[in-house]
């Protein structure tokens, strides 16, 4: 997956402007916007998710399906009129699915959790000490308490706002010829879903560059779940299909980590929170943070 960020730019370049692949020689393609780091990625996936699905055939019950994948492979053999569209080559893609669009992007945002806390001590503590208050020493906290813990609603809310993870979208095309605006998008014309724009859009947001958990909070300190300009997760039919998990992770892991320790930075540093230059997605820089545990008991 680092590879593959590392070399995203050349990734991108050749989706964008497709022609390339038609005019130059396969090898020239590979060489230039390294296509051999993709399908080396690919291969390494595919290896290691072979083993995991032959470990799951020799000791899956097909009575008792414990996981996505016991989940596919007995629909795939069972006899029944769906089950031509079931085969281990796309169960490959649905794992690498889930692996690189749901834990790739939560780890990332993760991290993005973490710098901000560290950036902002203050709404660090503040966030402390409504977990404190709302879960019982010796617990971690769970989806339960997530309507209870309107601070750290509003604080992920607000670093998936000022972060733009993926500022650009995902990449779709027009399906017909479309009028939008005064405009004319022919079809099968790619088209970018810009968010992070929204995300800085000063109709939407005071002070958008400005960091505020207090965008996400009523007057009575409720969390406000639905704002306008704001889509992390895109939006319409083709919206994130991992939203509802995101959104549970991203609560439960930021929550249990407040919780445990405090991040702050070394000495003398200064968090960065400039992202990294990758052309589809924001990432936080590698930098130092001194983690201290919060002794709760």
């Amino acid at each position: 997956m680092k590879s593959l960020q590392d070399d995203s730019m050349g990734f991108f370049f050749l989706e964008t402007c497709p022609i390339f692949k038609k005019i130059l020689p396969k090898f020239v393609i590979n060489k230039i916007f390294r296509l051999e780091a993709l399908n080396l990625t690919v291969d390494a996936a595919k290896k290691l998710f072979g083993k995991t699905v032959a470990a799951r055939k020799a000791e899956m019950d097909i009575d008792h399906a414990e996981n996505v994948i016991d989940e596919y492979l007995i629909q795939m053999n069972n006899k029944t009129e769906i089950a031509e569209f079931f085969n281990e080559e796309d169960l490959m893609k649905v794992i690498f699915d889930l692996f690189s669009a749901g834990f790739d992007t939560t780890s990332n945002m993760l991290r993005w959790m973490i710098v901000y806390a560290a950036k902002y001590p203050d709404v660090q503590r503040r966030i402390q000490e409504q977990i404190d208050q709302v879960v019982p020493r010796g617990e971690f906290p769970t989806n339960q308490h997530k309507s209870q813990l309107s601070l750290v609603e509003a604080f992920i809310h607000e670093v998936l706002r000022i972060t733009s993870f993926v500022p650009f979208g995902v990449l779709h095309s027009a399906s017909v010829d479309t009028h939008l605006a005064g405009y004319i998008v022919p079809k099968d014309t790619l088209i970018f879903n810009v968010v992070g724009f929204a995300h800085q859009d000063p109709r939407y947001w005071e002070d958008p560059q400005e960091f505020k958990i207090e965008r996400f909070l009523n007057d009575e300190g409720k969390f406000i779940s639905h704002k306008e300009g704001f889509a992390p997760f895109m939006m319409g039919k083709r919206s994130c299909l991992g939203e509802s998990l995101a959104r549970m992770e991203l609560s439960i892991f930021t929550a249990a980590l407040l919780q445990n320790f405090t991040f702050s930075p070394p000495e003398g540093q200064e968090i960065d929170t400039n992202p990294q230059a990758l052309p589809m997605a924001q990432l936080a820089k590698n930098q130092d943070f001194i983690i201290s545990n919060r002794d709760r008991n």
